[in-house]
């Protein structure tokens, strides 16, 4: 199972090549057969509602084999998430490998390190949310454009500052004005 959460990896394919190429060289050491590499492209693996993921599970539950994955970040960024993907691979009598962290869950101390790395997937995606949500106050603080677009009534300079447009700002007014009148 390989997966991305950006679209700008997706359209650059470095990663799912990556990550595919890895899964295909573990298959090749471990002298395993490969049933199906399932995607999820552009998907937070804080979802559980992915279609790929989905696949990934009815297939290796089916066949009693092994859903591998590069990293386990891959498979999801939710400790819970993460942790009912391996009772239910468990229970099914399938297995769960991890290149990166060379988890193998047949052993006690491989579900130990699998838990505890699930928890660590969640944790960086909670670090990434607090980081991307200082930077865009930090921008909005010194007057930066935020996104894609540039709101209504402002235009950016190359630097990104943002600067009143003074007819927008017109007719902003002129709406809260109305607006302000019951109009």
């Amino acid at each position: 199972y390989i997966r991305v959460s950006t679209e700008k990896q997706v359209n650059e394919g470095i990663s799912l090549d990556a990550q595919e190429s890895k899964i295909r060289a573990w298959a090749a050491l471990n002298d395993s057969e490969i049933v199906d590499i399932c995607r999820d492209e552009g998907i937070s693996g804080a979802k559980d509602n992915r279609e790929g993921l989905k696949k990934a599970l009815k297939l290796t539950t089916e066949h009693k084999a092994a859903l591998v994955v590069y990293s386990l970040s891959r498979l999801s960024r939710s400790t819970r998430l993460t942790c009912e993907i391996g009772d239910k691979l468990d229970k099914a009598g399938a297995d769960l490998g991890s290149i990166s962290e060379k988890i193998d869950t047949t052993t006690a101390a491989g579900k130990m390190v699998f838990r505890v790395l699930a928890a660590m997937a969640e944790f960086e995606r909670d670090q990434i949310s607090e980081r991307t949500k200082l930077a865009l106050n930090h921008k909005k603080a010194n007057g930066e454009k935020t996104g894609g677009d540039v709101p209504f009534g402002w235009n950016a300079d190359d630097s990104g500052k943002l600067i009143e447009n003074d007819t927008e700002q017109h007719i902003i007014s002129l709406i809260f004005d109305a607006w302000g009148r019951g109009n």
